[in-house]
């Protein structure tokens, strides 16, 4: 800024070519400071070149030390007057050089200022500025914040009654609202002239302790002195607001005093460590710059710059150990970048540029919000969503659990920046909670809130962490029908499977019956033999079969049995689960959880009466009222539901589910922190971390609920599903039967040809047969004589 006061006052000083040979330019500089002693030497050296290059034109330059007091400004300026100047510099704040302007402004000589001056409230003709304008140091900053994500900042900065803030802070707050953020509070200091200095320190820190610790950990200081500076960043340290997780954003007042004496290395390493800077850029490349740097640096050994931009630039600093680096460049139009070299590539968000050393030392971002008060429901009808515990012997909060508070937590731990924050528990209604949000009693609010259209017109809701619907639950009641056994299947299926049964039980006597020894004996036997082999089918136990036709039409009846089987089963589990449901006769009394929106959706929507719905408190005051018939039903939202059926099985769900909005955190309107949970939101759920966590807290899923089948004569299988197994069954056993009676017929026709064609073979043996017999019975029997010998000789 240095080098561009010397460019312009060059040019200023042509103006009067054409009046003298010699032109008288006054100079109004502090040289108690540093940077005004560096101001003096810059605008000598500068004339002295101007002097030696031109031989038409002579600058007889004055300069005369002055303070920061109006008075002793105004007293200096008239003395230039008078000494002949006809144009004074204003090397000085914009409030010093306001009373030059007005000064000048009366006796119509230009002043030159070389402060970033705002747009004066009134007009000042001769007044030429040769700084950068406010707007781009707005933007500037504007562009940093948005960067970060940072949403609310505080503005500080030393107050005058020159019109340098009143023209600045509206500057900056349009430049911060197109870029998504707001100003949350600012903090005025008096003009430090004014300020004693056994009252200075304590100014400062009354200042700073009356900053409510939820707003914003965003500090900008927009003007300060360097009396101020000091004993700004030394109170903030003190007060713990330089520690982890706050944010220091200084302009050029205060980064043109770290490269002087006016703040010592020690002060910068002790107190403002990690702050952020930003410092008006020029192009140090240029040869006049080197020539003019080389002749300053014999007395001050600093770069100064000089301008070469017609767009506003800035450097962004960053204050580590005793001094300062450089993160990189800003410049309107082109933004961030890292590189002089590189400027046609910046970029908007300051990624680009060096890692920042943020106070506290950590090097993640911060958020910049202050003490968040988040607040939670105190009572809850189902404590898995939000549980406030209390310590008996003390009353304060213990702790707080519950599937919203992990959901939170595990938001946290996903954000890119830190957030710090309390849990403010609160016994009122959902929508006396939510209410809190828009009136800044609390800063958001956590827990099991439905997303409604009431709800969103004064706040904003995050993405839902659980889907949400209004549906009835119904207790199950205990089956005591006589005839259970035979609903699956309808009178004409159980009267073809009887039917079915015994054709083939008589099919398989006929195929048995010649080859099995146990179809042999009675009638009752072989009937009784058929059943038993008809029946072990279904257990895989039958006896053996002889004939292969029978095998076939086993294969068959088997397929049969198990497709029956396998029917009436599930059927059957069907029917048991379905015949538990009880119906909700008409005009009966419901039960809901006392919130108001579920109220007029059952009087509105469902056409409930009002003297039909009852409220219910707890879980186990829901079970106590289905017990005594106090209500038949109750509409509860499905998360609640989920809860209750985890600890009593003997409900379910019954009906239409009625779709809601789902449960969402709550945040002030057009809340930052809105879009940044959302996202995470949508993270956790692709990434499966929320189902986990619903898994942890709710064991029951809606899924696994039965349902019931409002279409009661569907209940029965009819004939219409087993009409071709029947066919194909009795298809199948008649074609045995009728291939194996052929198969027996052409057999025992074979049999009675073979037995005539071999009649009188038979009719031979058996002559022959009956002869021998005949011979040898002959042969063998006694003679009489014999006979008589054997008597005479026996005693």
């Amino acid at each position: 800024m240095r080098a561009s006061l010397l460019s312009f006052l060059f040019f200023c000083s042509s103006l009067y070519c054409a009046k003298a040979a010699s032109v008288y330019i006054g100079a109004l500089v502090n040289t108690e400071s540093r940077v005004g002693r560096e101001k003096k030497v810059a605008i000598e050296i500068a004339a002295r070149h101007y002097n030696s290059s031109s031989s038409s034109l002579l600058l007889s330059v004055r300069e005369f030390n002055s303070g920061a007091d109006p008075l002793e400004i105004y007293t200096k300026a008239q003395d230039l007057m008078n000494w002949g100047a006809e144009a004074i510099i204003g090397a000085g704040t914009w409030p010093e050089v306001a009373v030059l302007a007005r000064l000048g402004s009366t006796a119509r000589i230009p002043v030159i200022s070389l402060a970033t001056t705002p747009t004066p409230s009134s007009p000042m003709p001769f007044l030429v500025r040769m700084s950068y304008p406010n707007s781009g140091e707005a933007r500037c900053l504007s562009d940093v914040v948005r960067s970060y994500n940072w949403r609310r900042v505080i503005v500080l900065y030393e107050d005058d009654s020159y019109g340098s803030i009143s023209g600045v802070v509206p500057l900056l707050s349009d430049a911060f609202r197109a870029g998504g953020s707001r100003i949350d509070h600012h903090i005025a200091f008096p003009p430090w002239h004014t300020v004693s200095d056994d009252d200075a320190a304590d100014t400062v820190r009354q200042k700073l302790k009356h900053v409510p610790p939820q707003l914003s950990k965003v500090s900008i200081v927009l003007r300060s002195s360097p009396e101020l500076a000091v004993h700004l960043f030394k109170e903030a340290k003190l007060l713990g607001m330089m520690a982890k997780g706050h944010v220091w954003i200084v302009n050029d007042d205060i980064t043109a005093l770290l490269d002087s004496t006016d703040l010592s290395s020690s002060f910068i390493s002790s107190y403002m460590q990690g702050v952020i800077g930003i410092s008006t850029y020029v192009n140090t490349t240029t040869s006049f710059f080197h020539d003019f740097s080389s002749e300053f640096q014999q007395r001050f050994d600093q770069d100064l710059p000089e301008d070469g931009r017609r767009n506003s630039a800035f450097r962004v600093l960053n204050v580590v150990g005793r001094s300062y680096r450089e993160l990189g460049f800003w410049s309107e139009g082109y933004g961030f970048f890292e590189e002089e070299t590189e400027m046609a590539h910046g970029r908007p968000v300051v990624d680009v540029l060096r890692p920042v050393f943020w106070p506290g030392g950590t090097e993640r971002t911060p958020g910049g919000w202050g003490m968040l008060r988040i607040g939670v429901p105190n009572h809850t009808t189902f404590d898995q969503f939000v549980k406030v515990e209390y310590d008996d012997s003390t009353g304060k909060v213990k702790g707080i659990t519950g599937f919203c508070i992990d959901v939170f937590r595990e938001i946290l731990k996903h954000l890119s920046y830190d957030l710090y924050y309390e849990f403010i528990p609160f016994a009122g209604s959902y929508d006396d909670l939510v209410n809190r949000v828009p009136l800044q009693v609390i800063d958001a609010a956590v827990g099991d809130f439905t997303i409604l259209a009431k709800r969103a017109v004064d706040v904003s809701f995050t993405e839902p962490i659980l889907s949400s619907g209004l549906a009835m639950m119904v207790p199950l009641r205990p089956n005591h029908t006589p005839w259970m056994l035979i609903k699956p299947f309808t009178r004409d299926v159980w009267f073809l499977i009887l039917a079915t049964l015994i054709y083939t039980a008589g099919v398989l006597w006929y195929l048995e019956r010649d080859s099995n020894p146990e179809f042999h004996g009675t009638w009752c036997v072989q009937l009784g033999a058929a059943l038993w082999l008809i029946f072990s089918t279904i257990f895989f136990a039958h006896g053996r079969i002889h004939n292969y036709y029978t095998k076939t039409v086993m294969v068959v009846w088997l397929l049969v049995v198990f497709i029956l089987t396998s029917s009436f089963t599930a059927n059957l589990s069907s029917i048991l689960v379905t015949e538990k449901l009880g119906a909700v006769p008409p005009g009966s009394r419901v039960g809901y959880d006392g919130d108001a929106f579920v109220l007029k959706y059952l009087k509105d929507v469902l056409g409930y009466k009002e003297r039909n719905i009852e409220w219910i408190r707890s879980p186990e005051a829901y079970s106590e009222a289905f017990k005594s018939n106090k209500i038949s039903a109750a509409y509860l939202e499905t998360p609640y539901i989920r809860v209750f059926l985890s600890r009593y099985n003997d409900f379910t769900v019954s009906g239409e589910t009625h779709r809601l909005g789902g449960f969402g955190f709550v945040f002030p309107k057009d809340s930052p922190l809105v879009a940044d949970f959302s996202q995470v939101i949508l993270q956790l759920a692709e990434n499966g971390a929320l189902n986990n966590l619903e898994k942890k807290w709710f064991s029951v899923a809606l899924s696994s609920s039965p349902t019931p089948d409002n279409d009661r004569k569907k209940e029965s299988l009819s004939l219409d599903s087993f009409w071709a197994l029947f066919l194909f069954t009795g298809c199948t056993s008649t074609i045995i039967l009728l291939v194996f009676s052929a198969h027996s017929f052409l057999l025992t026709r074979a049999r009675a040809a073979a037995a005539v064609s071999f009649e009188p073979l038979r009719q031979s043996f058996k002559k022959v047969w009956t002869a021998t017999a005949k011979l040898i019975e002959k042969r063998e029997s006694p003679k009489p004589s014999e006979q008589q010998g054997s008597g005479m000789n026996s005693p």
